[in-house]
């Protein structure tokens, strides 16, 4: 995905991507320049879900399903924090993320925001598939 948006002539210098194959130097870098600005979207996998203190990060897009909520809150927390507003998105497949839209669910529900009622019907799928 990096590669595909850094290709972009939009993107170019925007896109950076933030992984457990990077170096921790690397990693630094990319944060730094994510904090500063220099980076406007950053491609991550749940090694950014902890310890990243961004102050204005206002959008984290799930593209895969967290493990469980534990991970999922800290991954979505990024947005939101300090009293400052943020969206989260998160992907959901069908024949995959069936049993996980519980806790999702939960998850929206525990910040005050309505649950939408196609997510309500896909999650609904796992339970009439179990009976």
């Amino acid at each position: 995905m990096e590669k595909k948006l850094s290709a972009h002539p939009a993107y170019a210098t925007a896109v950076a991507a933030l992984h457990g194959d990077k170096h921790q130097y690397q990693r630094m870098d990319i944060i730094h320049r994510f904090k500063q600005s220099l980076v406007s979207i950053l491609i991550a996998t749940d090694v950014a879900a902890r310890g990243l203190d961004v102050k204005r990060l206002a959008t984290v897009i799930s593209w895969d399903v967290a493990k469980d909520k534990d991970a999922h809150v800290h991954r979505i927390g990024r947005t939101g924090r300090a009293g400052k507003n943020g969206q989260a998105v998160t992907f959901l497949q069908y024949g995959k993320d069936e049993q996980k839209a519980g806790w999702v669910i939960e998850s929206i529900q525990e910040t005050g925001v309505a649950v939408e009622e196609h997510i309500k019907q896909f999650a609904g799928r796992q339970e009439m598939e179990q009976h």
